[in-house]
């Protein structure tokens, strides 16, 4: 009976032990996984009333954005063509348009194209929302770019991670992005905060609000460009647009 109870006594320390590893493992007390809910995102975006926004203009920071500014790569207040790209950072076809435009906007001369780019997530990529907290997480200390960037070009690392491994890459990905210079702790307590889900409800509502059918979708000029004809089109609005080509 003794030896009996001992085996029980063993299994139960060895069934407790693997939990509390496992708890180790996959959670991040710093990190509230509920935020990253899509149904979330949504819901606080049917708070927000479009109808008081110009969408094809750069929306100032207010309440409704979590008082955070546009994501804009480049300049808007000198720029002669403004670009509006809805993309999702897990979408792989957005990925490539993103090398796209900012080739496009290399040819030109510096600060005559600004790219803004609003987040839009498909509910089939289960792990956009977080990375687009992370981004805009970034975006707060002046890392935007360089964080999309990476997010973009490392999709296969990160598409598929869950729990601490997905929150341990985009922390990863921060130190990156920063040089190692950037507040980690701040970034971690950003990921979470009230003001970046604000601002990715706004992103993602605005899409909605155009009727965005997929991604990525841009717009010049209050008027979706067909991918398919981007080359052809982009050159056409560079030419009305009266930009200057490098040489």
């Amino acid at each position: 009976m003794k030896k009996t109870g001992l085996i029980i006594a063993g299994i139960v320390a060895v069934f407790v032990g693997i939990i509390f590893v496992s708890r180790i493992n996959t959670s991040d007390a710093n990190v509230d996984y509920a935020r990253f809910s899509l149904a979330a995102i949504q819901d606080l975006a049917k708070k927000n009333d479009y109808s008081n926004y110009n969408l094809d203009s750069v929306i100032s920071p207010d309440e409704n954005t979590g008082n955070l500014p546009e994501n804009i790569d480049g300049d808007v207040s000198t720029a002669k063509l403004v670009i509006f790209e809805y993309a999702d950072y897990e979408c792989s076809h957005c990925a490539e348009f993103a090398t796209m435009l900012e080739r496009f906007k290399s040819q030109y001369a510096d600060g005559e194209v600004a790219i803004v780019f609003r987040s839009f997530h498909l509910n089939y990529n289960a792990n956009s929302v977080a990375a687009t907290a992370a981004a805009d997480a970034a975006a707060i200390q002046g890392y935007w770019k360089e964080y999309k960037t990476i997010l973009f070009a490392n999709q296969a690392e990160w598409a598929y991670l869950k729990g601490a491994n997905l929150t341990s890459r985009l922390k990863e990905y921060f130190k990156e992005a920063t040089n190692g210079e950037g507040d980690l702790e701040k970034f971690k307590s950003d990921m979470e905060s009230e003001a970046v889900a604000k601002k990715m409800a706004f992103d993602h509502g605005a899409g909605l609000a155009i009727k965005l059918e997929g991604t990525p979708t841009v717009r010049i000029d209050g008027e979706d460009i067909e991918l398919e004809n981007y080359a052809t089109i982009f050159a056409q609005k560079a030419e009305e647009k009266g930009l200057t080509k490098k040489n």
